[in-house]
């Protein structure tokens, strides 16, 4: 069973503070703008709220 974080973030937090990281994709949506643009918006409003 894999239980870290996926190759690409852990590649990320080499170099970098991550401050958001969506840990869920409602139906694994792809192009979540189109399907669910209600809860790109919330995640986009999330991530701004934390490096205001």
């Amino acid at each position: 069973m894999y239980s870290e974080p996926p190759g690409i973030r852990r590649l990320a937090e080499r170099g970098n503070t991550i401050v958001h990281w969506p840990e869920d994709n409602p139906g694994g949506h792809h192009f979540i703008a189109m399907d669910r643009p209600d809860d790109l918006a919330a995640d986009i409003g999330s991530f701004f709220a934390k490096v205001r």
